[in-house]
């Protein structure tokens, strides 16, 4: 017993010595290019059908990939938390997608889900009382998105969804290996290692073996021959989500990604542009094939500039103003209301001129 004891003391000495000396910064894991969420096992667990997920009842504030606040609720999605049964008088929107819908750089507040939710209340000629809950997750594609909508519209009962996603459909696949092929360890090893990967120790020591790789910003997209998520699967997947959230009875709407245009002079020497506006046509297609209603927030994103702070630096996070346009145009193609026009001001023609 008194080994036992002494173990059992060494490993909790080892830990502390650990944590004083602070949790290193895990590399990029070379299962994906451009997504680093299994880089932060303390804010992210890996999951069985979603890849990875949000550990629920958390604040993050550093020590993450983009800078800011993040509040995740007790379901691990972003926001303030609520009830899974949908309160009695209230109608519910769910809105489903990547970064942008989680926010990716702004405060809760600015995100679009909570910009939209204060425009339907405060535009709805009915005077309904609306809820909008913020299901976007950093870097998720339409793999991932099926199986959380299967997972969380059921559940949550909404009277209308919104899907944003490709952005993270046409980023290429890691190790060549598209999302659905990729072969999770069975549940009682992600719960083992999603334990384990909290203490600072056995993070040191992933840190230690780790393989060495390059940044993901370091690696072409040429370099591989596969997207996470294949043009004709994406169209599938787009049609599968619409349908899914039919069967709960849902108003499903999609709702197209802005991208930034490249600064005055600029030319689109990755490819990104041809890749997401490729994949930009394909989920209209596929959104009408599934039922949904298309909210063109991309073309009239494409009116106006200063929606994002800087295209050479980030091309499909748009800033606040971004979010707020966002927020209130979905508002008004929700209600069937016009668009709201003159402002933000200055027009895109004008950046692509270089006015």
């Amino acid at each position: 017993m008194l080994w036992i004891a002494a173990v059992v003391l060494a490993l909790v000495a080892v830990e502390l010595i650990a944590r004083v000396i602070g949790k290193p910064q895990l590399p990029q894991n070379p299962q994906f290019v451009k997504a680093p969420e299994w880089s932060y096992p303390d804010q992210i667990a890996k999951d069985a059908e979603l890849l990875w997920r949000y550990r629920p009842a958390q604040i993050i504030r550093d020590r993450f990939f983009a800078p800011g606040n993040y509040t995740i609720n007790s379901h691990g999605l972003r926001g303030a938390n609520f009830t899974s049964e949908k309160p009695s008088g209230v109608t519910r929107v769910v809105c489903m997608g990547g970064s942008a819908t989680f926010g990716w750089g702004v405060t809760e507040d600015a995100a679009y889900p909570h910009q939209l939710e204060l425009r339907l209340n405060a535009l709805d000629p009915e005077h309904r009382r609306w809820e909008v809950i913020n299901a976007g997750v950093t870097n998720y594609s339409t793999h991932q998105a099926l199986a959380l909508a299967r997972r969380l519209l059921p559940r949550l009962d909404p009277d209308i969804v919104l899907f944003d996603f490709s952005w993270g459909d046409h980023q290429p696949a890691g190790q060549d290996t598209p999302d659905g092929e990729i072969v999770m360890p069975p549940a009682w090893r992600l719960g083992l290692e999603n334990l384990l990967m909290r203490s600072a120790a056995i993070q040191h020591i992933a840190r230690l073996f780790a393989p060495p790789g390059r940044p993901p910003e370091d690696i072409p997209s040429e370099a591989h021959k596969y997207w996470r998520v294949d043009p004709n699967t994406f169209v599938a997947n787009v049609e599968k989500l619409g349908r899914i959230a039919a069967e709960t009875g849902a108003r499903p709407i999609w709702v197209t990604s802005p991208i930034a245009w490249p600064p005055p002079g600029a030319s689109d020497t990755s490819g990104i542009f041809h890749y997401h506006h490729r994949y930009h046509r394909a989920a209209c297609y596929a959104a009408a094939l599934g039922g949904c209603e298309i909210a063109e927030l991309a073309d009239n994103f494409n009116l106006y500039r200063d929606l994002f702070d800087d295209a050479s630096v980030d091309i499909e996070h748009f800033n606040a103003t971004g979010h707020n346009f966002a927020g209130d145009f979905l508002a008004r193609f929700i209600l069937g209301l016009p668009l709201k026009t003159g402002a933000p001001e200055r027009a895109h023609q004008q950046q692509k001129s270089g006015q």
